[in-house]
């Protein structure tokens, strides 16, 4: 995670730090829905050096924040859900 010398209560903004976490950790999020889609459609994606250096570059805040990695994947299975319209309660594909 980025790490900002800016408080939100100095720029009187309670969302400010919020926003920002949201902003930092789509990319994570991203990155984790295109592999889930990637293993479950068989498509070997031609930049998996490019995926593997970037998460690479999360290793930090994710030995940092330890709900890090879950946060991200789980929100990722809700967007491989979203986008396979798959039904989050029962598992299976929505009429």
């Amino acid at each position: 995670m980025i790490k900002r010398s800016t408080s939100a209560s100095s720029c009187g903004s309670s969302t400010l730090t919020f926003t920002l976490a949201i902003a930092e950790n789509s990319g994570l999020t991203a990155e984790f829905t295109a592999a889930f889609l990637s293993g479950i459609t068989g498509i070997q994606p031609a930049t998996i050096n490019n995926s593997t250096a970037y998460i690479q570059r999360w290793l930090k805040s994710l030995k940092d924040d330890k709900k890090l990695l879950l946060t991200a994947a789980s929100q990722a299975q809700r967007a491989c859900d979203y986008i396979l319209n798959i039904n989050p309660i029962t598992g299976e594909k929505a009429l």
